[in-house]
């Protein structure tokens, strides 16, 4: 087949090693993938969502205290929905 073999995949990984530690003790790692295609990136759609959430919808959570962010949803069910 023409486009089968190795291809370029370009990753970006998080460390975090200052915040809580997993049940073993171990230093959790994240990684995430980009679609290439931009229309289908699931990292491209977040990022605009919370762009018009914030930028453009003119939401302005508190982040000064934990508490206050904790029940804003990530995907608001309506408009004006912060709790999911």
């Amino acid at each position: 087949m023409d486009n089968e073999g190795p291809t370029i995949c370009n990753a970006m990984v998080i460390i975090k090693g200052r915040g809580k530690m997993n049940q073993f003790g171990k230093v959790v790692f994240s990684g995430y993938y980009r679609h290439s295609n931009v229309r289908l990136c699931c990292q491209n759609a977040v990022a605009l969502l919370l762009f018009y959430r914030f930028q453009i919808a003119g939401e302005t959570p508190d982040f000064s205290k934990s508490a206050e962010w904790y029940t804003t949803a990530m995907f608001a069910t309506s408009p004006g929905d912060n709790n999911g």
